[in-house]
C-alpha cells in the first residue's frame, strides 16, 4: 500500500479523525479494522482473538491473516502517533 489512490485513505493520512471509507479499498479495510472493536479486544487480550481472526479472514483470506494483521497494527500505530503529536 505504498501508493495511495483512494481519496479517503489520502485524507486519513493527514486528518486523524477522518471517517470516510470505501467498500472495496484495502487501505480503508485496514483503517476500519485498526479502529474497530475486534482489534481493540485483540490488543487488550494480547493475542489474536477469534472475532478479530474472523474479521482478518473475511478481509484478507485465510492466507492473508498475518500480513493483514501486520498492516492493521501498522495503521493503528500510525494513527496513535498522529493523535499524540496533535496532527
Amino acid at each position: 500500500m505504498s501508493t495511495i489512490t483512494c481519496p479517503d485513505c489520502a485524507q486519513a493520512q493527514t486528518s486523524k479523525h477522518w471517517g470516510g471509507f470505501r467498500a472495496h479499498c484495502t487501505g480503508c479495510t485496514v483503517r476500519a479494522l485498526a479502529t474497530g472493536p475486534a482489534f481493540w479486544e485483540s490488543r487488550c487480550a494480547s493475542q489474536i482473538t477469534p472475532g478479530y481472526r474472523a474479521a482478518l479472514v473475511s478481509a484478507f483470506g485465510e492466507d492473508g491473516v498475518q500480513a493483514g494483521h501486520q498492516a492493521v497494527k501498522t495503521e493503528y500505530e500510525r494513527n496513535q502517533a498522529m493523535k499524540s503529536t496533535g496532527s
